[in-house]
């Protein structure tokens, strides 16, 4: 069995539907682009989930990035993605 074969064993299909959720769930509209409540529930989900996690401040307006890993190896994985949305539009 290869590696990929082994992490895909272990995604918990529950947790993720979870953690998409609760993403949707939270405001991040931009403007006026407020991501403090996104960055903190992946911060904390994250130290939950056993990785490193930190918040880096970006920027003059409060933004900030949310950093997490796991191990000590030489080689990365990087994923970057926006935390902001666009406004939601009329909601009725």
């Amino acid at each position: 069995m290869s590696n990929n074969s082994k992490a895909i064993d272990l995604v918990d299909p529950k947790l993720i539907k979870k953690i998409l959720m609760n993403l949707i769930k939270s405001n991040s509209e931009n403007p006026p682009g407020s991501t403090k409540d996104i960055v903190n529930y992946l911060h904390t989900t994250s130290q939950e989930l056993g990785f490193s996690s930190k918040i880096q401040p970006v920027g003059p307006d409060g933004q900030e990035n949310h950093i997490t890993s796991i191990g000590n190896e030489p080689r990365k994985l990087v994923l970057c993605g926006h935390l902001d949305t666009v406004p939601a539009g009329d909601v009725s």
